[in-house]
């Protein structure tokens, strides 16, 4: 099973999540890759945090950069980085759509290499809750795709 990973669940990003979180234990890099869709930059006023989230993945032109990760522990990784992203696996699909700020879905990555991968990766949801508070703001696109350079 793989994860691609575009934001803070890389390693080196600005928040640190993957190191602070041990997730090298869990994530294994393959290489980097590259999904379609539409990398926004948010910031959460509250905390005073800056992050990324992928919208429109599948369509459009636009390309998000990120990397590929081997998953080797399991449900721990997933506890790990589901609980960061706010999102919860056990809501029903109607609970879901309102109260996970990211959903977790399958997608189609392109390897640096040109194979294509399926893998998990974490998206906005712009119909939850959460991203309605008036502290959640969009900054923007991210035009080149690409959070690790951006930041």
């Amino acid at each position: 099973m793989y994860l691609f990973a575009y934001g803070t669940l890389q390693p080196n990003s600005n928040l640190h999540f993957f190191e602070n979180n041990q997730l090298s234990d869990f994530l294994v890099p393959k290489c980097r890759g590259s999904i379609k869709g539409q990398l926004l930059h948010i910031k959460n006023t509250n905390q005073n945090i800056e992050y990324p989230g992928v919208v429109e993945v599948g369509k459009g032109n636009d390309i998000v950069t990120g990397t590929v990760f081997e998953i080797v522990g399991g449900d721990e990784a997933f506890n790990i980085m589901d609980k960061h992203e706010g999102y919860n696996p056990e809501l029903s699909s109607k609970d879901s759509a309102v109260e996970n700020y990211y959903q977790r879905i399958e997608t189609e990555v392109e390897t640096e290499n040109g194979e294509v991968v399926r893998a998990q990766v974490y998206v906005i949801n712009r119909d939850s809750d959460y991203f309605g508070k008036d502290f959640i703001k969009v900054l923007g696109v991210i035009e080149n795709g690409d959070w690790l350079s951006f930041v």
